[in-house]
C-alpha cells in the first residue's frame, strides 16, 4: 500500500524530472512489454501475520481492501515537526540497518 502511494506521489508531484531520473524505459510498454498480465482480482481474503521480537509483537493484516493510492497523494500535509519526529526515531546506531 505505501509503495502504491509513493508511485502516486512521484507521478502527481513529477520527483523524477525534479530529480534528473528517466524512467521512459520502464513506461513505455512498447520497448519493455509485459511477458506476463493477469486479471486483476475484485477482492482478497484478508492474511494475518505477526512477528514476535524481545520486547514486543508487531502484527499486520492484509488483503481484502481497495487502496486509492491517487486520492492518498491528493491529501498531503507538510509539517514542520518532521525533524523532531526523525530525531526521536534514530537512536543513533550504524551498526544495524534493519528495523527490529
Amino acid at each position: 500500500m505505501d509503495l502504491a502511494v509513493i508511485g502516486a506521489l512521484i507521478v502527481k508531484e513529477n520527483l523524477a524530472a525534479k530529480a534528473g531520473c528517466d524512467s521512459s524505459l520502464q513506461l513505455d510498454p512498447a520497448r519493455v512489454p509485459l511477458r506476463l498480465q493477469l486479471q486483476t482480482p475484485r477482492q482478497l481474503p484478508t492474511l494475518a501475520n505477526y512477528i514476535e521480537s524481545r520486547r514486543q509483537f508487531v502484527f499486520s493484516a492484509s488483503g481484502g481492501v481497495a487502496v486509492n493510492s491517487w486520492g492518498a497523494a491528493d491529501k498531503k500535509e507538510p509539517s514542520a515537526d518532521l525533524s523532531v519526529v526523525r530525531s526521536k526515531a534514530d537512536d543513533g546506531r550504524t551498526d544495524r540497518w534493519w528495523w527490529n
